[in-house]
């Protein structure tokens, strides 16, 4: 609409202009019916252009005006009032078309140059524009029905394809605000190149140690720390303050503890990740910790994890109900997969007929899991799970859930519901192994005969990673490690264990070929030089049994607890690890590593 109505507008005037131009002038004209056809076609190729660059003036401006702050109603007005008004003298005031027609195309290309000259300086080089090099662009693609176009990017568009979220501002508009405000910081593209490098190491957290000159910064890789290269002070204060502008905390704070959540996708478009910042002042500076929630990929089921055919049937069963009421505890150390673990026996259970009902504190994260009806409290405000019991009741659920036993009351109410009314109750508990999560709600001082009826199962559970099939090497073990491990003689042949280095250097002076791996030059998925890839379960599962359950109601100490499960053939976690090793799944260092957690 606005290019016709400019257009009417410099049709008229250039029709007109003839006219008054006869009126002034009394010299006789030629034939033509006193218009000179070609001058017409020249003004109007004027006006022309002048409707093209304006629309394009506008477009651009719209475009970049909120990032440089080019206000783009000053400049629209400059442009068109400029070369209007230049146009009219030209046109009206100069008798000569030879002379009038020059300062008209000056009055187009002077506020046009003045636009482009201030928009140039605020721009990235690649978006500029009439400069030799979009130029040569232009000129190559002069005559292409294909045309090569230029790529261009803005600031914060560098770096990797991360895209990130803002999170912890009051609304949606709160949180926009702290994104374009994370956006225009220069330490926006180190952040995702922290974020993308994490990401692809398979790293499930990221600690950064400020110091006064440096930034040690490590990774967590299937749940071992790991060096990274050290960060410059100044780059580090960088992204960390578009990680807290991001979670809406205080850059400037650098003593306080602050801590928030923001998101990110990568490569886009995928899911969105979470990621939980924490950031504390130490003596030396501060510590920076991002924790970044993955979900479960690959490990979300007891059968992904790892858990034997028979052990996973027996934990049904309890599950199921097949045993009447129960309750079924999930142990693990909580560096060592107890999210996991409990994630993956929640689904492992029959959610769609029967009424889940999740009980936990509110600054528990547990990951969602599908037909589990979540109610809250707050522990950090004196409340209890036994608070919420009584009315949760009512709904008469089928089970309970609890990630978290942090009374005796809740303990004594829950295993009332199991014994008089065969309620499941599955709960959590962070333990070593089995008879150590008996002993941790022993604890609590619940009534112990109640407990002890009620408890049917206890299943432990540790993640241990996986050698990378790719650089593991066989060996030949002693007979007396063998002997010593439990594993008869002539049942292994081989173990396997790290990748080790030539010791005489002649594999390091060959040429790698093509997708080997830089440090043990394999050609195969590449570990990063960590040799091992992934991970895997160790579980126990506990039957309780009636040997068991007196000595729990005699008030047992640990070792009475594991000397009754061995004496009724339960197999220990550290035995099915050993079978993992003569697998060769994993090595006995990593075991080693494992069980001392």
């Amino acid at each position: 609409m606005r290019r016709t109505w400019i257009a009417c507008i410099g049709m008229l005037v250039s029709l007109g202009a003839p006219a008054l131009a006869c009126a002034a002038d009394p010299i006789t004209r030629g034939p033509g019916f006193y218009l000179a056809w070609w001058k017409l076609l020249l003004w109007w190729a004027l006006f022309a252009w002048f409707v093209r660059l304006a629309d394009w003036l506008n477009r651009d401006c719209q475009e970049i005006g909120e990032r440089y702050a080019m206000d783009t109603t000053k400049w629209n007005a400059v442009f068109v009032f400029v070369f209007l008004g230049v146009f009219l003298v030209a046109c009206f005031a100069v008798p000569i078309f030879w002379a009038g027609y020059p300062i008209a195309v000056v009055g187009l290309f002077v506020p046009l140059m003045v636009y482009i000259s201030n928009r140039n300086r605020l721009v990235m080089e690649d978006m500029r524009v009439l400069t030799p090099k979009h130029i040569a662009n232009w000129f190559q693609n002069l005559g292409k029905r294909d045309k090569k176009s230029v790529v261009v990017k803005l600031p914060h568009e560098m770096g990797p394809n991360v895209d990130f979220i803002a999170k912890g501002a009051a609304d949606d508009a709160g949180n926009q605000v702290n994104v374009i405000s994370a956006r225009q910081l220069p330490g926006y593209v180190p952040a995702k190149e922290l974020i993308a490098d994490a990401f692809d190491g398979r790293a499930d957290r990221i600690m950064a140690d400020f110091t006064r000159d440096a930034v040690t910064v490590r990774y967590e890789i299937d749940g071992v720390w790991q060096n990274g290269p050290p960060h410059t002070r100044e780059q580090a204060d960088q992204y960390l303050a578009v990680f807290k502008k991001l979670c809406n905390a205080n850059p400037a704070d650098r003593r306080n503890r602050q801590q928030g959540v923001f998101q990110f996708t990568y490569p886009q478009p995928k899911p969105k990740y979470d990621v939980e910042l924490i950031s504390q002042g130490t003596q030396t500076g501060e510590r920076m910790v991002l924790k970044i929630e993955r979900g479960l990929t690959g490990l979300e089921t007891l059968e992904k994890l790892g858990m034997r055919d028979a052990m996973r049937n027996t934990l049904a069963g309890y599950l199921r109900g097949d045993h009447g009421g129960a309750l079924v505890l999930v142990s693990a150390m909580p560096s060592g997969g107890m999210t996991t673990l409990w994630t993956a026996v929640l689904k492992s259970a029959d959610r769609m007929l029967r009424d889940f009902v999740c009980i936990e504190d509110v600054l528990q994260r547990t990951p969602y899991v599908e037909n589990v009806e979540v109610h809250k409290y707050n522990a950090a405000a004196g409340e209890t799970a036994d608070k919420l019991l009584p009315k949760l009741l009512l709904k008469q659920p089928d089970v309970f859930v609890l990630p978290e036993l942090g009374d005796a009351e809740t303990v004594r109410i829950l295993c009332r519901e199991v014994n008089e009314e065969n309620r499941l109750v599955i709960a959590g508990v962070r333990a070593k192994d089995a008879s150590e999560a008996i002993m941790r709600v022993l604890m609590l001082k619940p009534p112990v005969d109640e407990f002890a009826q009620a408890l049917k199962a206890v299943v432990n559970g540790r993640l241990i990673r996986k050698l990378s099939t790719t650089c593991r090497q066989p060996y030949q073990p002693p007979a007396g490690l063998l002997q010593k491990l439990g594993i008869p003689a002539g049942r292994v042949k081989e173990l396997y264990r790290e990748w080790q280095p030539d010791p005489t250097g002649e594999a390091q002076r060959k040429k790698l070929p093509p997708g080997a791996c830089e440090v043990c030059g394999i050609v195969g998925p590449s570990c990063r030089g960590l040799f091992y890839q992934g991970r895997t379960g160790i579980f126990e599962l506990l039957e309780v049994g009636d040997d068991l359950r007196d000595v729990i109601a005699r008030g047992p100490t640990l070792d009475a607890l594991r000397q009754t499960a061995r004496k009724a053939g339960h197999r220990g976690i550290q035995d099915e690890g050993l079978l993992l090793v003569a697998q060769g799944a994993t090595s006995l260092n990593e075991l080693q590593r494992v069980m001392k957690l």
